[in-house]
């Protein structure tokens, strides 16, 4: 019983290790895509409105419908 839960431990220390020695950079995970500078806009038509409530007025303010 002590084996198997000293086993386990040293497993998910081990694998906590690994994980945490593993460095991704923002630029690996979001590419080199510029989000505030779209290369195309597309207009949707008004059948597909938005319907999750939340709207993004400006960089600064994102307003969520009550």
């Amino acid at each position: 019983m002590l084996y198997n839960t000293l086993l386990k431990t040293l497993v998910a220390f081990a694998i906590l290790i690994y994980v945490s020695s593993c460095s991704v950079s923002p630029s690996q995970i979001t590419g080199s895509y510029n989000y505030t500078n779209p290369t195309e806009t597309i207009i949707l038509p008004d059948t597909l409105w938005e319907i999750s409530g939340i709207t993004i007025i400006d960089s600064n303010l994102v307003a969520r419908q009550s």
